[in-house]
């Protein structure tokens, strides 16, 4: 392999508190992962590209002012010198997801301290570098065929599946299809979906990098990793991003607790059906209410007023 062009990763979610799932110390975790994904960088020396959601939450709650100053320090380390970091926003990046309002959010803040760059805005919809043209679609736009005589990318934030729907009744179009919508591309990197895979038609790709940490329980089996490119092979190679066995950071007891709660409501929900219809008439379950419970007489002819007037 020639010298690296670029590294692509996705969905870092960064955030100043602990999900839910996580039992270990979270916030050493996930800048545990951004120093290795920076230190790639300074070993290749090239640019890294994130499709969207760089941030978990746009505002305060999710950039209070010493969580942006811990992020700008890793991210401007003197060991490191600075290098090109371009980010095309998500949905978590923007506040009420509204793509004009990004100056207000917490990249706004790291794009003001000039530690990352974004792309996709109106101010910059695509970067040329060396070879190579990489066109931003953040979340909320439209991927769409843009003809260039460079080697083209598109960094697109939108979802997209490997091959079969993440939930009943999911849409979403599919790895393959995109390749096929848009033969432009010689490489196409996307985020949204924490799910990494690669897809491949003709020698292109589509590379959905998957989120940088396991944030949720239903993340045991993943694993988390970042994507170097080629250029001029265009040839994509995955680096796996250090990581603990999922059974010493991960839990699934905040589900179980829901799924008991669950079962004792619905126990509920079967013992009052034992004692009155549910059915479509609501006067008739109410009648059969008064029938059974000792009610003051006021009170049911305030009842009757209210429902039949």
């Amino acid at each position: 392999m020639k010298k690296v062009d670029a590294i692509f990763c996705a969905d870092l979610h960064l955030r100043p508190d602990r999900p839910i799932a996580r039992t270990d110390n979270y916030q050493k975790a996930q800048f545990v992962a951004l120093d290795f994904i920076l230190d790639l960088q300074y070993k290749h020396e090239c640019p890294i590209f994130c499709a969207g959601d760089f941030g978990n939450q746009p505002l305060n709650i999710g950039w209070p002012t010493w969580f942006s100053a811990k992020v700008i320090e890793h991210l401007n380390n003197f060991e490191r010198p600075v290098r090109d970091i371009f980010v095309c926003l998500g949905q978590h990046d923007l506040p009420q997801h509204r793509l004009e309002a990004w100056p207000e959010s917490g990249l706004g803040v790291l794009a003001a301290a000039e530690v990352i760059q974004l792309i996709g805005i109106k101010e910059r919809k695509y970067i040329i570098i060396d070879n190579y043209c990489v066109h931003a679609f953040p979340y909320g736009t439209t991927l769409e065929q843009i003809n260039v005589k460079e080697k083209s990318v598109a960094l697109v934030h939108m979802m997209v599946i490997k091959d079969k729907p993440l939930w009943p009744g999911q849409q979403a179009l599919t790895a393959r299809a995109i390749l096929e919508k848009y033969p432009g591309y010689d490489l196409i990197i996307s985020g949204d979906n924490h799910q990494s895979f690669v897809e491949t038609v003709d020698g292109r790709h589509l590379v959905n990098c998957g989120s940088m940490m396991r944030m949720r329980a239903d993340q045991m089996d993943h694993e988390p990793a970042v994507f170097l490119w080629y250029a001029e092979l265009n040839k994509i190679r995955r680096i796996a991003l250090p990581i603990r066995p999922a059974e010493e950071v991960l839990t699934r007891l905040h589900i179980d607790k829901k799924e008991e709660k669950n079962e004792r409501m619905t126990a509920y929900v079967e013992s009052l059906k034992a004692k009155y219809e549910v059915g479509l008439s609501y006067t008739d379950n109410l009648d059969a209410y008064f029938q059974n419970n000792i009610t003051r007489k006021n009170v049911k002819e305030k009842v009757w007023e209210c429902v039949l007037n």
